[in-house]
């Protein structure tokens, strides 16, 4: 295994050191739960986990982001990695691992590769709701096996500014907007979003999994919280929308499209979900 290079000096636009310390924290508890899976699909399956990882890995995305060069040393310590147990196992990727996740905060060009990549070709109004196509800078897997990396091409959404909050039905039509635009585009993987609605059961409800790794600017939350709350005031709702409400969420294309595409596009999704 390669020597760690020394991380570099924070960015000065890095307000917070401690939040970013939680993210990464939250990101490396990510990352050990991923590295589970993989380990126990591989035991499963009689494979090699570290080829797993690395065909799932394989993509343009991490290069992008990190550098071809960076990214070819850490797949050779990949391949050489050595282990006996499970626990040894995640604990050596983790390790591995661990130089990308300080440098998503702390290495300015690697920051500054993560903003170029929000620039993404449309963006749309699908009801009470706008959705932008776009890459993920994110590493997330959900709960049907679907990935999300550093590069996939996802659909993100979030809710329009308006003078009263949505409901339920409001939300279903504009999702089944949001479904015709994903049928139309077969590279999307999934639909992503970053709402105070994350955290209520609601959006549970309607298919999508909270990720509280994934790094939200303290700016952003108060902006959406903001929002929803001044959306809320005619109403006389027991609960307060707070920063601290915002997170991220996703859903699969396969499980969207099964609750909110056409018949045809439903049956499609179901024949091609991994639980089934």
């Amino acid at each position: 295994m390669p020597p760690e290079s020394p991380s570099p000096e924070p960015d000065e636009s890095v307000v917070d050191a401690n939040e970013v310390e939680r993210l990464i924290a939250e990101r490396v508890e990510e990352s050990q739960r991923q590295f589970g899976r993989i380990y126990d699909r591989a035991m499963g399956n009689g494979t090699d986990p570290r080829q797993i990882f690395l065909d799932e890995a394989n993509s343009l995305g991490p290069r992008e982001i990190y550098g071809d060069e960076r990214v070819a040393t850490f797949q050779e310590s990949v391949r050489a990695l050595t282990w006996t147990t499970r626990d040894e196992f995640i604990d050596g990727m983790l390790a591995l691992a661990a130089l990308f996740h300080r440098a998503r905060f702390f290495d300015p060009d690697v920051r500054a590769r993560i903003e170029s990549r929000h620039e993404r070709e449309e963006q749309l109004d699908a009801g009470l709701l706008q959705l932008k196509l776009r890459r993920s800078e994110d590493d997330v897997t959900l709960r049907d096996g679907t990935h999300i990396e550093p590069g996939s091409i996802v659909v993100e959404l979030s809710v329009a500014e308006r003078k009263s909050a949505p409901g339920l039905r409001e939300l279903q039509n504009s999702f089944r907007t949001v479904a015709a635009y994903v049928e139309a585009h077969p590279d999307v993987v999934a639909v992503t979003g970053v709402s105070w609605m994350m955290n209520r059961g609601l959006v549970e409800r309607l298919g999508f999994e909270r990720f509280a790794h994934v790094p939200i600017s303290p700016g952003q939350k108060e902006k959406i919280a903001d929002i929803a709350q001044k959306a809320r005031e005619e109403k006389n709702y027991e609960r307060e929308v707070t920063p601290g409400d915002v997170a991220y969420g996703a859903i699969s294309r396969a499980d969207f499209l099964r609750r909110f595409g056409t018949k045809e596009t439903s049956t499609d999704a179901e024949a091609h979900d991994p639980r089934i």
